[in-house]
Order: structure tokens, then sequence, then C-alpha cells
């Protein structure tokens, strides 16, 4: 297996960073920070919604001063975020990462294992409740964080329509409360989704999807600027092929849609400090609904504009990631 501990002598130095800097992340993300979740952290399971298998993992220190709860995007395992544990390995706070279901270690929907499927949006929600009450808050966390991506941060919103006070702060990386439908209009997207899969094509491609690609060039992708984390984020699967997903399934598409027009029509979703992330050259998911679910919970939501991020804010470059790091450090600090 390559590495690329040399490649990164090729880059300069960005801004300061949190346990490792973008210009040294390649001499460690293989020696160190993946045993750092893989190895410390405890692998486990637990039975959600009908039955099926869902893991997390659980970083834990000795004496917690609180915790912090990791929901990541559509198709990301648990163990994408291994960086962001390392960063917080001082932190004195417990981690726990969830796998969504379908995705990760967890167990998978249909016969087609690669495909990203979920039977409805709102199981995301039910296993994460059941996660939270049975497993995190048995713990009696005097301190808590919720950490939202994506779909995770889709997912972490409906749970505080529930539980809107489970924790005292929120942090949403480009949450999908709006999906971009490109080349369709939204409108027009949920009414091809709804049609095939009435004509039995659940569980096909969603239009647009296809199989992943491990050999994605890093100009055709639109997650992150930063070369260096997208290729030792491809060098991670091919040490754990079994972990990344093929596209969406026009069943994911259909009740994905359904779930975020209904997020759109929530009031008052956020009633803990809630800081939403926003991306400003996001291709996934699209600004007015991030923009519509702030202003709906006016004196908790402060948005930040991250000018000129893609996507994967989480896995940007230092100058883009950062501004997300050191607003959850500011918070532990505060605790």
């Amino acid at each position: 297996m390559r590495t690329l501990s040399l490649i990164i002598f090729t880059l300069l130095a960005t801004s300061v960073s949190f346990a490792a800097s973008e210009d040294k992340l390649g001499q460690i993300f293989f020696s160190d920070i993946v045993p750092y979740l893989t190895e410390k952290s405890r692998s486990d399971f637990f039975v959600g919604k009908a039955g099926k298998k869902i893991h997390y993992y659980h970083y834990k220190v000795n004496v917690p001063k609180g915790v912090i709860v990791v929901s990541p995007g559509q198709g990301e395992p648990a163990l994408k975020y291994a960086e962001l544990v390392y960063d917080l390995k001082d932190s004195g706070y417990d981690v726990f990462i969830i796998d969504h279901r379908g995705q990760g270690y967890s167990e998978r929907l249909i016969a087609d294992r690669a495909k990203s499927h979920v039977e409805k949006f709102s199981y995301y929600v039910d296993d994460f409740a059941f996660f939270i009450k049975t497993i995190v808050q048995l713990k009696n966390y005097k301190s808590s964080i919720l950490i939202g991506h994506s779909m995770g941060g889709a997912i972490a919103s409906g749970y505080l329509v529930q539980k809107p006070r489970d924790f005292n702060h929120v942090l949403l990386s480009a949450p999908m409360i709006q999906i971009d439908t490109n080349p369709y209009p939204e409108l027009v997207a949920v009414s091809l989704a709804h049609t095939l899969s009435a004509l039995g094509k659940s569980e096909n491609f969603a239009p647009t999807q296809k199989p992943y690609d491990p050999n994605e060039k890093f100009p055709d992708q639109r997650s992150t600027h930063s070369w260096l984390r997208f290729r030792l984020e491809q060098e991670l699967w091919k040490i754990y092929p079994q972990l990344p997903l093929d596209g969406t399934t026009v069943g994911w598409v259909k009740t994905s849609l359904d779930w975020t027009l209904k997020m759109r029509r929530q009031k008052h979703v956020y009633q803990v400090p809630t800081t939403l992330f926003q991306a400003t050259k996001d291709s996934i998911v699209k600004p007015r609904g991030q923009d519509l679910i702030c202003a709906g919970s006016p004196g908790f939501c402060e948005k930040v504009v991250v000018k000129d991020s893609y996507h994967g804010i989480l896995l940007e470059g230092d100058k883009f990631r950062d501004q997300f790091m050191k607003r959850l450090f500011s918070i532990l600090e505060s605790e």
C-alpha cells in the first residue's frame, strides 16, 4: 500500500490547524490518525429501526468533561472522521460517531450492498434517537455537542425537532436541508422520483447517479479543494474497500426530497446555540434551505458563510476547515 507521506512536501504550509495541519497530515495519517480511531475507540452495534444492525464508534477518555456526537453525511463511513477524532484527542471529551443505516459497518438494506439506499428517511432519525437515548445519554454527560454534516445535518435537525434541548451546542456543516437536484428543478425531481418508485424502480440508481469510482480524478470532484485530503481518502478506501458506497437509489432520493421539503416548513428547529456553516461553492445542497431553517430559529441559529468552500467543509483545505474547527474549540474551551 502506497501512502502519501512524500507527496506532502510539495505543499505549502497553510493556516494554523489543530492536531495535524495539512502540510503534516500525509506523514501521520496512516501511522497515527486512522489507528487512533480504529484501535483506541470502541466499535459496537445496536439494533435500530426494523431490526437493522447499526454500527458506531465510541472514543472514551478517563474523566470526560462532556460528549461530542457526530452524524455523518450520505454515504460517509464513520471512519471518514478519523482526523476529527484525532483533532479532539486532547479535548477531554468522549466522542461518538454513528454509521447511519446502510453505510459504513452498519447493515446494508438491499441486495446490491454498494448502493446508497434507505427505506424511509425517518428511519435515520429513529435510529439516531434510539442511539442517543439508550447509549449516549446513559453516561449522564454534563456538556454535549452535536455535529452533523450534510445528510447527517438533516438527521440531526430532524432529531432536534423532537428533542430540541438534548444538546448544549449544535454545529452543522453544509446541512442537507435542500438538495441540489440539478439538472432538474426540485419539483420535477420529486415527481420523477415518485413516478420511478411507483414503477418498481426504487432500488435502481437515481438519474445522474453511478457506481463509486476509486480512480476519480481530483479535478472531477467538487467536495474539497484539498488534493491531499482527497488522495488520502482514496488510499483509505483501498484499505477498507467494503466501506465506500455507490451513488444513491431512486428510493433514497424520493424519501430524502420529501423529508427536506418537510424540514423547510419547520419553525424553531434550533432551540440551543447552533452554528450553521454554509459553503458558497456547494454543488450538493442549496443555500436557500439552510437560510430558511436558520432564519426560522431566531436567537439560536447563527449562519457562518465559508467563502469559496466546496461541500465537504470538514475535509476541505485548512483555510476552510479551520473556520469550523476554531468554532468547535472555542465552544469546548468555554464549557
